[in-house]
């Protein structure tokens, strides 16, 4: 089976002016991507360091 990966880079913490506004905008990507209808895919989130993640599917791996 073909894998699709989708890599997602995170800003740093420091550098983000609304930390709630982050988190709901990266639940709200990560609800995307998992809303694919093949199997073939994962998600890599890179961030250093990294910010609070919402739940994800096992999918859904974070790189630091």
């Amino acid at each position: 089976m073909t894998t699709l990966t989708f890599i997602m880079p995170i800003r740093h913490p420091a550098s983000v002016r609304d930390p709630a506004e982050q988190q709901r905008v990266l639940g709200q990507s990560i609800r995307s991507v998992a809303a694919q209808t093949g199997e073939g895919w994962r998600l890599r989130i890179v961030c250093t360091p990294a910010p609070r993640l919402p739940p994800r599917p096992r999918r859904v791996e974070r790189i630091a």
